[in-house]
C-alpha cells in the first residue's frame, strides 16, 4: 500500500492517463477509477476534455466523489499495475525563473554578490521558451547529456557534464477556456547541465544545457483540490505595471521537497514563497500576444526559499552522479484529514551512451 494514500482522498481525485491503450483516470487512495470504463464515451485523452474549459472534467470527478462516497461499486485499477503516461499531449513548454530566492543565490555566484538581481528581474517575470518535446513522465531515465564547455583545467572540452542538477519547481498544465487558464498542478524537474549553461547561456540564455529532459509527475492536481490553501504572495516592491497587477491572494501553500538517492533531503520549499505568481506569469505570456493552447505546460522556476535551496548549484553541489535517483515530493495540507497531495516524481540517471 502506497504510504501517502490518505492524499489521494475525495477532496483530491486527480486525473491522469493510464494503461495500454492510454486512457483517463482519477487517482483516489491505491487505485484508479478507470473513466472508460465507467463511461465509453468520455474522452480518451485530457486535451479532448479539457479542450473547452474545465465544466465537463468537473463535472466527471463530481459524479465520481459521489459515487465513492455513497460506497457505489466502481473499475478499479491497483496503482502500479498499470504504466502513467503524460497527462496532456504537450504543445508548448515555457520555464520561468520566479523565485527571489533562488534568482539571488544564483546571481550571488554569477554576478556582483551585493547586486544579483538583473535589473528586469523586479519589473517582469523572467522566463524562456523550452522543448516540449523533451518533456517526460515520471519514471523516465535521465541520460546525462554531453556538451561544450570548459572543464576545471579551463580547456574547453566536448564530454558528458560533469554538473548534472535537478531543480524543485511546480508545473501548470493550462486551459485556455477556463477563466483562470489552469487545467492543474504537477511536479516539475527542469534538469540543468550547469557547466554547459554556463559556457553557453551568453548572450541567449541556456539552450542545450536544458533541452534534454523535463520530467513531470503523471497526476493533476485541480485548481478546486487546492482552493482552501490559496494565500498571499511576498511583497512586490516596486509595485508592478497595471497589467501585471494582481489581486490577493496570489499564491498557494503547497510544501515542495527533494531528495536524492542514496544521500537524503536536498531540499524543503513552498510554493507560496515565489516572488511572481503564476497569474502574472500567465498575464506577461498574454501582454505580447502569446496564443496559448490545451495542454501548454509553465515551469515555475526553481522554488527556493529563506532556508532552502531549490538546486544543487545553490548548495555548491555535489552534483549528481550517474545511478543517483532525484525524488520531488508535493503537498498542501499538514493533517492527515485534509492533505492534498501530488505523489512524487522519480527519475534515475543512467550515463551517457558511447558516440
Amino acid at each position: 500500500m502506497d504510504s501517502r494514500a490518505h492524499h489521494f482522498g475525495l477532496e483530491n481525485l486527480p486525473f491522469c492517463l493510464f494503461g495500454t491503450p492510454s486512457r483517463p483516470g482519477l487517482r483516489w487512495q491505491d487505485s484508479l477509477v478507470d473513466l472508460r470504463a465507467l463511461d465509453p464515451s468520455i474522452p480518451s485523452t485530457l486535451n479532448e476534455l479539457f479542450a473547452v474549459d474545465r465544466v465537463a472534467a468537473l463535472a466527471i470527478r463530481a459524479h465520481v466523489q459521489d459515487q465513492l462516497a455513497a460506497g457505489k461499486t466502481l473499475p478499479l485499477v491497483p496503482v502500479g499495475t498499470q504504466p502513467l503516461h503524460l497527462p496532456f499531449a504537450i504543445p508548448n513548454f515555457v520555464d520561468f525563473y520566479s523565485s527571489r530566492h533562488h534568482a539571488e543565490n544564483v546571481g550571488r555566484l554569477f554576478r556582483d554578490p551585493a547586486n544579483p538581481l538583473p535589473e528586469n528581474w523586479l519589473h517582469l517575470p523572467s522566463g524562456y521558451n523550452g522543448r516540449a518535446g523533451n518533456v517526460f513522465v515520471s519514471g523516465t531515465p535521465v541520460q546525462r547529456p554531453r556538451g561544450q564547455y570548459k572543464d576545471a583545467s579551463g580547456e574547453l572540452v566536448f564530454a558528458p557534464t560533469a554538473q548534472l542538477d535537478f531543480e524543485l519547481e511546480l508545473g501548470a498544465f493550462l486551459c485556455p477556456g477556463a477563466l483562470d487558464l489552469l487545467a492543474g498542478f504537477v511536479l516539475l524537474n527542469d534538469w540543468s547541465a550547469r557547466d554547459i549553461q554556463r559556457w553557453e547561456y551568453t548572450p541567449l540564455g541556456p539552450f542545450l544545457s536544458k533541452a534534454f529532459a523535463t520530467t513531470v509527475s503523471p497526476y493533476l492536481i485541480l485548481p478546486e483540490a487546492i482552493a482552501a490553501f490559496r494565500c498571499d504572495g511576498p511583497p512586490q516592491d516596486p509595485k508592478p505595471l497595471p497589467h501585471l497587477s494582481v489581486p490577493e491572494p496570489r499564491a498557494w501553500d503547497i510544501h515542495l521537497q527533494a531528495k536524492r538517492i542514496p544521500g537524503g533531503i536536498l531540499a524543503n520549499s513552498n510554493y507560496r514563497d515565489m516572488y511572481w505568481s503564476l497569474g502574472q506569469q500567465l498575464a506577461h505570456l498574454r501582454s505580447a500576444g502569446v496564443l496559448l493552447h490545451t495542454g501548454d505546460l509553465i515551469g515555475s522556476g526553481t522554488v527556493s526559499g529563506p532556508d532552502s535551496q531549490g538546486s544543487l548549484l545553490e548548495r555548491g553541489g555535489p552534483f549528481l552522479s550517474d545511478g543517483d535517483t532525484v525524488v520531488l515530493s508535493g503537498w498542501a495540507g499538514d493533517t492527515v484529514g485534509d492533505t492534498v497531495g501530488f505523489g512524487d516524481l522519480t527519475n534515475t540517471i543512467h550515463a551517457s551512451p558511447p558516440l
